[in-house]
């Protein structure tokens, strides 16, 4: 590095380290500075005392924005094995009683919903992109399969959202990196999938299913609410961010008899869209993804 890289690292290893010292009000806006500072470095490393620093903010109760920040940090950076090791052996097997990384409280995996789910992206995404060795498992480094008993663990979770997350990005994980486990991986991952039991296993996967399902939900209704029409219509999440729109297509007017065959198209963005309609109007309110009818409903 020359000196102004070197300045600039200096500095943000100082704006690392003094995270601990913001007051509440102002440790998001912190935050995000650091996270703009790092998304500029891919392949940055965060020395010990600097990812000891950003991970205990997540025992401050942080809100929702500030753990989506710590997150995007820590995916943006390039972890080393051991800060890997660290994230992976938080969940199942006794931490080291020695060491800097020693000093770190992981009570706040114990509840928080947003947390746990960024969590389990984060692990998942570290295989998913290709940070994580491959092949036959060296002493003391981290392989995919580690990540895939994390995930196991929290198969269930109590929380359905935590769940269905883990079960998304071990089913990712297993298509991938399966084929690339030592015959010994394979062994323990036969025993996980028997000691969670296969109905466990179903009931995952038909919990998944439905969540899926509603992502690809179109339902409309209507209601007569005195001289008008009220059609309400519910998009899931996936055709709300796909090219959804409403159309409509009056063919006959009473009151402005002119008017004849009139179209309007709505962008539909919303996940409750309500139009009201005249009781004396014929019209045809058609919902499309791309150009292909979802939904539809006839009022005469």
């Amino acid at each position: 590095m020359n000196s102004t890289e070197d300045y600039a690292r200096v500095l943000l290893t100082k704006s690392l380290t003094s995270l601990v010292y913001v007051p509440i009000e102002e440790i998001h806006n912190e935050v995000v500075k650091v996270a703009e500072k790092i998304t500029n470095h891919p392949s940055l490393e965060l020395f010990p005392n600097e990812f000891i620093s950003l991970i205990s903010l997540l025992n401050q109760r942080p809100s929702y924005f500030l753990i989506i920040s710590i997150f995007q940090i820590l995916s943006a950076i390039k972890l080393t094995n051991e800060q890997i090791s660290v994230l992976l052996t938080c969940y199942h097997r006794q931490m080291p009683t020695e060491g800097e990384y020693s000093l770190i409280n992981w009570s706040f995996l114990e509840t928080p919903i947003s947390i746990k789910r960024n969590f389990i992206r984060l692990i998942g995404n570290i295989v998913l992109n290709h940070k994580i060795p491959k092949g036959e498992p060296a002493e003391g480094i981290c392989t995919s399969f580690d990540v895939v008993q994390i995930l196991f663990f929290l198969f269930d979770d109590e929380n359905k959202l935590v769940r269905l997350k883990s079960y998304k990005y071990a089913c990712k994980i297993i298509r991938r990196e399966k084929n690339t486990w030592s015959p010994e991986e394979k062994k323990k991952y036969r025993r996980l999938v028997r000691n969670f039991g296969k109905e466990g296993i179903k009931v995952l996967k038909n919990e998944h299913k439905a969540k899926k399902q509603m992502k690809e939900y179109v339902k409309i209704k209507k209601l007569v609410v005195e001289s008008f029409v009220k059609i309400k219509i519910r998009l899931g999440r996936s055709m709300r961010k796909g090219n959804s729109t409403i159309r409509i297509s009056i063919s006959q007017n009473r009151q402005v008899k002119k008017k004849q065959n009139t179209k309007k198209e709505l962008k539909v963005i919303r996940k409750n869209t309500v139009i009201y309609i005249q009781k004396e109007e014929k019209v045809v309110l058609e919902v499309l993804n791309q150009d292909e009818v979802i939904g539809k409903i006839r009022i005469s």
